[in-house]
């Protein structure tokens, strides 16, 4: 199980016991998103500090590696994220775009998204 936390880290927990096995640290503020591929073995962190970064492990190490960051792109807080099957990653965010990365060469297609609200709530 992993937990983002307000300490900046990511804590990995087995799912049995109540202590962390494991501590992810590169983040420069609260982890607020998390999204995980369990084929691939990748997870993807979003903070409140504009970055997000890939870690790659396998499941049963306690060990996992940032192999890479993605930052100075959005923003705001990178408050939601979807990872695909191809492991390319959607991110919503606080500057109210949607971002499309794709793994292999981080290209990026942004998503500005028109919403209106009914006020007759």
């Amino acid at each position: 199980i992993f937990a983002g936390c307000f300490d900046n880290k990511i804590r990995v927990y087995d799912p049995l016991s109540s202590e962390a096995k494991s501590t992810l640290v590169g983040h420069g503020e609260t982890v607020c998103s998390l999204a995980v591929n369990n084929k691939t073995q990748t997870l993807v962190s979003g903070s409140w500090d504009k970055s997000v970064k890939v870690w790659k492990g396998n499941w049963g190490d306690t060990e996992k590696k940032c192999i890479r960051t993605v930052s100075d792109i959005h923003g705001g807080s990178v408050l939601t994220i979807v990872i695909l099957e191809d492991d390319s990653f959607i991110t919503g965010c606080a500057d109210k775009i949607i971002r499309h990365f794709d793994p292999k060469d981080i290209r990026i297609e942004n998503y500005t998204p028109q919403v209106t609200f009914d006020k007759s709530f």
